[in-house]
């Protein structure tokens, strides 16, 4: 278990958070992405789906999923740039 509260930096994470919140969004150069808000009993926090057309199965807002990712600082926050996804 890796709490959101515990995120560093670096860390892979391999595991299974509530999706408080799902946006699909588009990067500048016109690029579909998924932004999640992601929570477990420490907190919340922010994911990132950059690459959806691998390894990212269909899930909704409020549903529990299993998420594989690296944490890394974006605008001095955590953020897990999420490459693998599914309902657990």
């Amino acid at each position: 278990m890796h709490p959101i509260h515990n995120w560093r930096e670096g860390d892979r994470i391999s595991d299974i958070y509530l999706c408080k919140g799902k946006v699909t969004a588009q990067t500048k150069a016109g690029k579909t992405y998924y932004s999640l808000s992601l929570q477990d009993k420490s907190g919340t926090g922010d994911g990132k789906v950059w690459d959806l057309s691998s390894g990212v199965d269909h899930f909704e807002a409020m549903q529990y999923i299993k998420v594989e990712g690296e944490v890394v600082r974006y605008q001095n926050n955590n953020q897990l740039n999420i490459r693998r996804v599914r309902v657990a």
